[in-house]
């Protein structure tokens, strides 16, 4: 093998090399901006759940406290039926 064909053959695998290397760097740029995107996704959707979580707490703290109010309705007029019958 002469010098002129070691040079060549060194010269074509360092421009698949450069392809190669430019590929891959394009292609993590791409798995970059996804990982970003993703990321902002699931800081939406912890945030959302963040919020119904609260309303959901909220709206238990109601019905017990609407439950309480209906029980304590029911004794109260149960109080006041008894009080009628004598």
């Amino acid at each position: 093998m002469t010098l002129d064909s070691q040079l060549r053959e060194i010269t074509t695998k360092n421009k698949i090399s450069d392809r190669e290397i430019t590929a891959a760097n394009q292609e993590l740029q791409k798995i970059q901006c996804d990982n970003k995107n993703l990321d902002s996704v699931r800081f939406a959707q912890e945030k959302k759940i963040t919020e119904l979580t609260f309303k959901l707490e909220s709206i238990e703290r109601s019905l017990g406290d609407k439950e309480s109010l209906i029980s304590s309705s029911k004794i109260l007029a149960s109080s006041a039926e008894e009080q009628k019958v004598m």
